[in-house]
């Protein structure tokens, strides 16, 4: 089954995440009345067959954004997000239904992403700015109750910021980002390593010799990793899809720049079933598509299988993606091309080739 699906809802919203469900349900998150005086945490339960299961709207003074959602071993969920002005990075538990069941803040500044402990804890990563205006990388560790266990923010350049986490089998936390230096004119991709108690194993900047951001994060059977996320190829916004495989030392191993007649950003991926990746984003398509959705495939070695756009002629973009158990893809995202003037949260389902068929 493939399909599109635009949401209706009142003012502008945003689907940040989707997840697959311990039931094979494609589960989404986001903001609905963004920027309004009455924000809403939006919560969207959909079958595999395509059946809406839950949809529900939950009023959150002051929320901006939720970029992430997880499911537990029990079938209920977490959630990052951020609110309020200086803002909250919050963590919420919704039950299976998408109730919310309890939020809380758990420091001062953005949450972006987390991720499920081994002990069905917490691991959030974001930013937050000190008192000299500098944005630090932080990485917050909590119980399922979210009591802190431990709270650190990590230095690179001028300004840093956090953008996915894993935690791994043995405790480590592996989370990747963006630090930029305005007096060095540098751009480059962070990344980090700790062990459970947030100690650095390893520190590193990718620098590839233009203005490189890191935006998704996945780990391998081997321990390394592939980060995904956009390269500035000749300085002059010239945006392309950047690939980076890594060992476990965080050691590049290959890089790869998919790039096409205009820009390419890739902001999420996922691993597929045959050991490749897909990436989703948003890319220029020509003046009279403008940015679509974009969704690359690419072979374990990072070479490009085929690369796919969907929107209509305004602005549009994927946030989220995962491999359906049918072998498609399920992406979240936005589109403005709908409704003049208006965000609606945008659903794309796939078949296996990246085709859809209504």
């Amino acid at each position: 089954m493939t399909y599109t699906k635009v949401l209706e809802l009142p003012g502008n919203s945003i689907l940040g995440t989707v997840i697959i469900d311990g039931q094979g349900d494609h589960v989404f998150a986001g903001v609905s009345e963004l920027g309004s005086a009455d924000p809403k945490l939006l919560f969207y339960k959909i079958s595999s067959q395509g059946h809406v299961l839950v949809e529900r709207l939950h009023p959150f003074a002051s929320l901006s954004e939720l970029k992430k959602i997880v499911s537990t071993r029990d079938g209920s969920y977490y959630a990052v997000s951020t609110n309020g002005t200086p803002p909250n990075q919050s963590l919420h538990k919704l039950g299976n239904d998408g109730v919310v069941l309890w939020t809380k803040n758990i420091r001062t500044g953005w949450g972006n992403s987390l991720s499920l402990t081994q002990t069905e804890g917490v691991v959030a990563v974001g930013y937050t700015y000190d008192s000299a205006g500098i944005s630090r990388f932080s990485i917050t560790r909590t119980d399922g109750n979210a009591h802190k266990n431990w709270d650190y923010t990590y230095n690179f350049l001028e300004h840093q910021i956090g953008e996915d986490v894993s935690s791994l089998a043995n405790g480590d936390i592996l989370a990747v980002g963006t630090t930029y230096s305005g007096a060095l004119d540098t751009v480059d991709i962070a990344l980090i390593k700790t062990d459970v108690n947030g100690l650095l194993k390893f520190q590193k900047r990718i620098d590839l010799g233009f203005r490189e951001y890191g935006k998704s994060l996945q780990v391998l059977n081997d321990g390394g990793f592939i980060i995904a996320g956009v390269t500035d190829t000749s300085g002059n916004q010239d945006f392309a899809g950047l690939l980076i495989r890594a060992n476990a030392e965080g050691d590049t191993v290959w890089t790869k720049r998919l790039s096409g007649v205009g820009n390419r950003t890739f902001l999420a991926s996922c691993r597929t079933r045959d050991g490749g990746y897909a990436m989703t984003g948003y890319g220029f398509f020509g003046p009279s598509q403008g940015n679509d959705v974009l969704l690359v495939r690419t072979d374990s070695a990072g070479n490009l299988i085929w690369e796919k756009n969907y929107g209509g002629g305004s602005f549009d973009r994927g946030n989220s993606i995962q491999q359906s158990a049918d072998g498609g893809f399920i992406i979240a995202g936005e589109t403005e091309s709908y409704n003049p003037g208006q965000t609606n949260g945008f659903i794309i389902k796939t078949d296996a080739s990246g085709n859809v068929t209504q």
